[in-house]
């Protein structure tokens, strides 16, 4: 049974209308209902009193409860749906499919906006992305729930992201990569380590050296974590990196494929980097470019000119 309105808002109408004839039914036990208890609720709600009057027989048929009936809508047969994985997702054309097979009738029972509605309200999200490119497209659009945030070194993720940015390495231009350990509890970068080429095990234990001091020039974040949550890329799983964790007695995590969220952490930092950080920076690699700069010529934020080239190193 739906509870009392608050007093004090906001207000529901269905709500209100539930207190409304449940108020009515109690003075109809009585035997003290009159017709002008009904115009009354009638007035209060803007409806003719026969519409108050519907509302009472509502009540009766589900057991004193006013049950308010939806609106009739066109529902989705399997035929339809069938168009719609036939088409890829593209309502459009899965409806002139329909109405060309007589699916929908003669003349069409639903038009092409109610179609459209009806797909909106039926297929989640998650299923238009699924049938338009794929489970992959689909697992974009999935709910998961948060993991407790523990004690500061508890677990660590760690990761490699490109950098959009163009940079001159000895006169070429290209993009560094970035690696570096996020302490999950705190959402901290302890350790990073940049280089100018695809990162290897190296790379990676350079980080994490940078992630477990906290002396000097180190940041004052680090230390040593108990658990390590790493994907399933070659290097991170390689003997160097999995023999120096263990000898710190940490823990390593390997996730399943194709579960970013399970290292929501530092996917998060990944994107953050991605759209507010490496935008702002010049050289930005996603920025529309010229002729010049499709050819390979450098170009950016090591020149005070566009027609002056970059030294060579033994300049």
């Amino acid at each position: 049974m739906p509870a009392t309105p608050s007093p004090d808002g906001p207000y529901d109408t269905t709500t209100l209308r539930a207190a409304a004839v449940r108020r009515l039914l109690r003075l109809r036990v009585a035997d003290r209902l009159t017709h002008h208890d009904v115009r009354t609720v009638a007035a209060a709600f803007t409806v003719h009193w026969r519409t108050v009057r519907r509302w009472i027989d509502n009540a009766d048929s589900h057991h004193g409860t006013y049950t308010p009936q939806g609106r009739p809508h066109f529902a989705l047969t399997p035929a339809m749906h069938e168009a719609l994985v036939q088409w890829h997702g593209n309502v459009a054309s899965a409806y002139l499919a329909l109405v060309a097979h007589g699916h929908l009738g003669t003349p069409p029972r639903a038009s092409q906006a109610t179609f459209y509605r009806a797909v909106n309200r039926e297929l989640s999200a998650g299923q238009r992305a699924a049938l338009k490119n794929g489970e992959a497209a689909r697992r974009r659009h999935d709910v998961h729930a948060l993991r407790p945030r523990g004690n500061r070194n508890d677990v660590w993720e760690t990761d490699h992201v490109e950098a959009s940015v163009f940079v001159n390495v000895d006169g070429r231009r290209t993009k560094p990569w970035i690696t570096w350990f996020i302490d999950h509890a705190t959402a901290v970068i302890c350790g990073v380590a940049i280089t100018p080429h695809q990162p290897s095990q190296d790379a990676i234990l350079a980080a994490a050296r940078d992630a477990i001091l906290h002396t000097d020039h180190h940041r004052p974040f680090g230390g040593i974590p108990r658990k390590l949550r790493v994907d399933r890329g070659r290097d991170f799983l390689g003997k160097c990196v999995t023999e120096a964790f263990q000898k710190f007695g940490t823990e390593i995590i390997v996730l399943p494929p194709y579960s970013p969220h399970l290292k929501g952490t530092v996917e998060a930092v990944n994107g953050a980097a991605k759209h507010m950080l490496f935008k702002g920076l010049p050289g930005y690699a996603h920025t529309p470019r010229s002729r010049r700069d499709r050819r390979g010529h450098p170009c950016g934020p090591w020149t005070n000119s566009s027609t002056t080239k970059p030294s060579s190193p033994s300049s």
